[in-house]
């Protein structure tokens, strides 16, 4: 259910009207709510999406994940 509402915000018309920086907020927000789960179900997933709304944000997403203490490359 979390990793396909973060899908349709890269692939719907929705994104259009969500800046980046809000994009990564929720990202970064879905991380806060349980870091194993994420990095071990959702990130996976996420690593390979090749949508252009979602690589636009993809370097920007990994620092705050980073700097949240996710292991992440």
């Amino acid at each position: 259910m979390i990793l396909g509402s973060l899908e349709i915000l890269f692939k719907g018309e929705e994104f259009t009207h969500l800046s980046d920086s809000d994009c990564i907020s929720i990202i970064g927000e879905t991380y806060k709510l349980d870091p194993e789960f994420f990095i071990a179900s959702i990130y996976p997933k996420i690593a390979s999406w090749d949508m252009p709304s979602f690589l636009n944000v993809k370097e920007e997403l990994l620092e705050l994940l980073r700097k949240e203490g996710a292991n992440v490359s």
